[in-house]
C-alpha cells in the first residue's frame, strides 16, 4: 500500500496536468498564445511515437513501442489515409523518448510496465496544446486501439491557482458527489448480490428433485429445505398439498435473471452518467467488480462489532478518495489509483479478520456479542415479523442501521438464546 501510494503520488506530480516533454521538442518554431499554450491548426494531425528505452530516435522511430495520432479536428483523425493523401492534409512526426518524459531509469521502466505511457501522453498532448483533442493509440500487433477525446474547457478549467475561491466551490462540489456515487454504487450493487444469493439456492433444487425421482443418490431435499428456508418452506408447502414445484422454481429463476439484467443495466447506465470523460478502457468494469468483490466479502466475513464499525468506513473513505481524484484532474493515472485503494481494501479486510474476527472465534460463543449459527453477525435489528425466520427480511432491511448487544436490553436478546438452544 505504501509502495503503491508513493508511486502514484511521484507519478500525478510529475505528468498530470502539465507538459514536461512536448514543448521543449516542439521549441520556437510554433506559435504561443497567452496562456503559453502551442496554437494547433485545425488542418494538421501530430503523429508521435514512444521509442523503447535507450533507442535512438532517429533511427529507431520505426519501431516505436506506442504509436498515437492526435488532431483537433474529430473528422481527420477519422478519415482514411489515401483521403487524407490527396487533400494535403499536414502531418508532423514526433518522437519521443522515455528518458524526455522522465529523467529516471526506474520510473523509466515502471512506466512501460505499468502501462502508465497513454495517461503521460495524454496529459502533454492537452496542456501543450490547451484545445479539445481527439487521440488514437494506433493499434499494434496485440495491442486494442484506444480513442481518447477531450474539450479545451475540461483542461482550462483544471488551470490556475487550486485556492481560488471558484476552483474551491468546485472541488467541494466533487466531494460530495463522490460520496454520491460511492453510497449509490455501493447500494445498488449490494441489493443485487443479496438477492443474487437469496435467488441462486433455488438452482440447486432442481437437480434435487430429479435426482429424488430417478432414485440417484443426492443430498435429501429435507436437508436442503432446512439450509434455504426461505425457498425450502415454500416446497415443502407445494409438496404436502401435491401441488407442482415448477411454476415456484420457474418464477424464482425468471426473478433472478430480471435482476440480474437489471444490475447489468444500471452498471451502463451509472457508467454514462458519472464517467462521462475519458477513462482507460475497462477501469469501469475494474471498479465495479472491486464494489462487488467488497460487498461479498463484507456478507461473509464482516461479522463482528469491530469490524462492522472499521470496515465499511474505512473502505469508503478510500473509494471515496478514489472517485474524487479521477473526477478532478483530466486524466490521471487511474488504474494506479484503483490498484491503490485495492491495495488498501485488502489490508483493512486482513486486519479486521486478524484482530476482530480471529479474537471472536476464541470468546464464549453464547454471549450475544459473539457471532453464531443463531446470530451470524453482531448487530441487531428489530424483528417487525416473525416470518422472518423462514422466508428472510425483506431487501430494505439492509438499509435499516444496524445497533450492537450492549444498546439492547438483556430480555430483549433472551429470544437469541432460546433459538440459539434449539438449534444444538
Amino acid at each position: 500500500v505504501v509502495f503503491l501510494s508513493v508511486l502514484l503520488a511521484w507519478t500525478h506530480w510529475e505528468h498530470v496536468g502539465r507538459a514536461r516533454c512536448l514543448p521543449t521538442l516542439l521549441g520556437s518554431d510554433w506559435n504561443r498564445t497567452e496562456q503559453r499554450s502551442v496554437v494547433l491548426p485545425d488542418d494538421l494531425q501530430v503523429n508521435l511515437a514512444v521509442v523503447n528505452p535507450g533507442a535512438d530516435p532517429a533511427s529507431n522511430a520505426s519501431k516505436a513501442a506506442v504509436r498515437y495520432r492526435f488532431t483537433s479536428t474529430k473528422e481527420l483523425l477519422t478519415l482514411p489515409q489515401e483521403i487524407r493523401a490527396n487533400h494535403s492534409f499536414q502531418e508532423v512526426n514526433i518522437t519521443v523518448t522515455p528518458e524526455c518524459l522522465s529523467s529516471s531509469t526506474v520510473m523509466q521502466q515502471l512506466m512501460i510496465g505499468l502501462g502508465a505511457i497513454d495517461a503521460i501522453v495524454v496529459n502533454e498532448l492537452a496542456y501543450t496544446f490547451v484545445c479539445r483533442g481527439y487521440l488514437e493509440r494506433v493499434s499494434m500487433p496485440g495491442s486494442p486501439s484506444e480513442i481518447w477525446l477531450w474539450g479545451k474547457e475540461d483542461v482550462v478549467s483544471t488551470l490556475g491557482s487550486n485556492f481560488a475561491p471558484a476552483k474551491i466551490v468546485w472541488k467541494v462540489g466533487l466531494i460530495f458527489r463522490s460520496i454520491t456515487v460511492w453510497g449509490v454504487t455501493s447500494c445498488i450493487t449490494g441489493c443485487f448480490i443479496r438477492v443474487a444469493i437469496t435467488c441462486a439456492a433455488v438452482l440447486v433444487f432442481p437437480f434435487a428433485l430429479l435426482a429424488h425421482r430417478c432414485g440417484v443418490p443426492f443430498v435429501p431435499l429435507h436437508l436442503l429445505c432446512q439450509s434455504y428456508p426461505w425457498i425450502g418452506s415454500q416446497i415443502d408447502a407445494l409438496r404436502r398439498n401435491n401441488a407442482p414445484t415448477a411454476p415456484l422454481l420457474q418464477a424464482l429463476l425468471i426473478f433472478l435473471a430480471i435482476q440480474s439484467f437489471s444490475y447489468v443495466s444500471c452498471n451502463l447506465t451509472w457508467r454514462l452518467m458519472v464517467y462521462r470523460k475519458s477513462a482507460p478502457e475497462g477501469y469501469e468494469e475494474s471498479l465495479f467488480s472491486l464494489v462487488s468483490g467488497l460487498e461479498l466479502f463484507s456478507l461473509v466475513f464482516m461479522r463482528t462489532e469491530g469490524s462492522i464499525v472499521v470496515f465499511p468506513r474505512a473502505v469508503s473513505v478510500a473509494l471515496v478518495a478514489l472517485h474524487f481524484y479521477v473526477s478532478v484532474t483530466l486524466y490521471p493515472f487511474a488504474f494506479l489509483a484503483l490498484w491503490t485503494t485495492q491495495a488498501w481494501c485488502c489490508y483493512v479486510g486482513v486486519y479486521c479478520l486478524n484482530h476482530f474476527e480471529d479474537e471472536a472465534l476464541r470468546t464464549n460463543p453464547h454471549r450475544p456479542e459473539t457471532p453464531c449459527m443463531a446470530h451470524p453477525r453482531a448487530s441487531y435489528m428489530p424483528r417487525f415479523s416473525n416470518s422472518w425466520s423462514l422466508q428472510g427480511p425483506p431487501l430494505w432491511t439492509m438499509f435499516y442501521p444496524v445497533t450492537f448487544a450492549w444498546q439492547w436490553r438483556p430480555e430483549a436478546l433472551r429470544w437469541i438464546g432460546d433459538e440459539e438452544y434449539a438449534m444444538l
